[in-house]
Order: structure tokens, then sequence, then C-alpha cells
């Protein structure tokens, strides 16, 4: 494992990626980044930046809290691979003012 890398990451995110079915290049596709990051941060050979860590949850559908295993893995709507739930209180609060 590199010096560099998140305690159980590599685990979690193959894991993840194989759960839904995705080669590393698909993944990589869905998360704007190069095969061989996927693959290097799956070895356990390099952690993932900020941003890098953002795009991965997006595609898998899950928090970032989620690809480390300290949160809850969110629910994803099929058709458009956002993650689901209600609005936060304060959205809702203003959508009912200005009906």
């Amino acid at each position: 494992m590199g010096r560099d890398t998140v305690p159980g990451f590599a685990e979690i995110l193959r894991q993840l990626r194989e759960e839904r079915d995705l080669s590393i290049d698909a993944l990589a596709e869905l998360a704007h980044t190069h095969r061989d990051s996927i693959a290097k941060l799956e070895r356990g050979e390099r952690a993932p930046s900020f941003r890098l860590a953002c795009d991965l949850a997006d595609a898998l559908g899950v928090t970032v809290d989620g690809l480390r295993g300290t949160g809850t893995k969110a629910k994803v709507a099929p058709a458009r691979g956002r993650l689901t739930g209600k609005k936060p209180a304060v959205n809702q609060a203003k959508s009912k003012r200005s009906k």
C-alpha cells in the first residue's frame, strides 16, 4: 500500500465498482479520469484527490463518506445517476412560500 493512501479505500472502491458491474474503463469514463488512475487506486498505490473522490462518488452513486466506508450509501435514481432523497428543509420552505 502506498504511503499516501486512505485505509480501506482500495477495497471499497473495487467492491462498489464490481457491485455495479462496471469495468475499470467504464468507471474511469464516468469519473472523467484515466483507467490507470482507477487501477492504481484499487491497488492502493495512490490516494484520490478530493476532486477525484467527488467524481468517483458521483459516478458510483454514493457519498464521499460512502467511499471511505464511514457513511451510508446513497440511493441512485437509475435514469439520471443523481443522488435521490428529499430536498433540504430550506429549499422546501422556499418552494412553499413561492406557491
